[in-house]
């Protein structure tokens, strides 16, 4: 079909056809079943519709809440070239419409509609919140998709530094990492970005360009083009000789007074 959200009731050999297969789960009277009409002939007018046929195994259109459905909802696995979507061509992953005995089980649970034997969860890995590259069907894939949330661990972790502008490459799943993602932002040649450095807690008061440098930071202000260090930075507004500021003492660690201090201002907001 035309949908970009549907599952069409074509002849695609992925698609979940309407057909009388005796894999698809009937259309019974159970609360979370979804029979909507007892009508025999699939729905076919509808490009977002499943077709309510007469199947044994089939699992018809009811309205029930535990039921993941096909429509525009942005948990399904459309059948679309959307650079989102899990395509259900080739992918590894989509589930499989053919007459797999593994596809759309026939377990207790009306949360899931896996090819495992987990009745639960759709991943055959550990983590059902992670959006892993492994063999997870809750994942998207950096592999197919240029916008994906690419390979990581961690499933609610954020990441561990504190640049609001930069997202890092720790262990989230959450984060956009600099693998291949085509919205990453890498932690290589940003001029903004706080580095990753071996401190998983401290803030790094070094290379960053919204902060203000410390005195007490053992790691070198000189990276950074954009950075204010207090060293000799060609770009930083040294506090000792500078015509614009009313300095207290000569030490590069004293706080500017005077006219420098709206630099500051501009370069704490910037």
């Amino acid at each position: 079909t035309t949908s970009s959200l549907s599952r069409p009731t074509t002849t695609s050999a992925l698609s979940r056809p309407t057909t009388t297969s005796p894999l698809y789960r009937p259309t019974t009277t159970s609360a979370l079943s979804r029979p909507t009409t007892t009508s025999p002939l699939p729905t076919t007018t509808s490009p977002l519709s499943r077709p309510t046929t007469t199947s044994p195994l089939y699992r018809p259109n009811t309205t029930s809440p535990l039921y993941r459905t096909t429509t525009t909802s942005a948990l399904s696995r459309p059948t679309t070239t959307s650079a989102l979507s899990r395509p259900t061509t080739t992918s590894s992953l989509s589930r499989p419409t053919t007459t797999s005995p593994l596809s759309r089980p026939t377990t207790t649970s009306p949360l899931s509609r896996p090819t495992t034997t987990s009745p639960l969860s759709r991943p055959t890995t550990t983590s059902a919140l992670s959006r892993p590259t492994t063999t997870s069907a809750l994942s998207r894939p950096t592999t197919i998709s240029a916008l994906s949330r690419p390979t990581t661990i961690s499933a609610l972790s954020r990441p561990t530094t504190t640049s609001p502008l930069y997202r890092t490459t720790t262990t989230s799943a959450l984060s956009r990492t600099t693998t291949t993602s085509a919205l990453s932002r890498p932690t290589t040649t940003s001029a903004l970005s706080r580095p990753t450095t071996t401190s998983a807690l401290s803030r790094p008061t070094t290379t960053s360009s919204l902060s203000r440098p410390t005195t007490t930071s053992s790691l070198p202000t000189t990276t950074s083009p954009l950075s204010r260090p207090t060293t000799t930075s060609s770009l930083s507004r040294p506090t000792t000789t500078s015509s614009l500021s009313r300095t207290t003492t000569t030490s590069a660690s004293t706080r500017i007074e005077g006219e420098a201090r709206e630099g500051q201002l501009y370069w704490n907001n910037w």
